[in-house]
């Protein structure tokens, strides 16, 4: 351990960038599970009538 005020090292630490890089998945979908609760629920909402509330602000 250090004491207060002591460095502890002199070294910096850089990440290499890279442009091009993807850090998200392609489809958020793949990161849930096949059979997770949220695929219900999904399933549910896409079947419901919107069309009465749609353009309605909830804030």
């Amino acid at each position: 351990m250090s004491k207060k005020g002591q460095k502890v090292h002199d070294k910096k630490v850089f990440i290499p960038y890279m442009q091009n890089q993807l850090t998200l998945p392609i489809s958020i979908e793949s990161l849930i599970l096949n059979d997770h609760v949220v695929r219900v629920v999904n399933k549910a909402v896409d079947q419901m009538n919107l069309e009465p509330i749609r353009g309605w602000r909830f804030y």
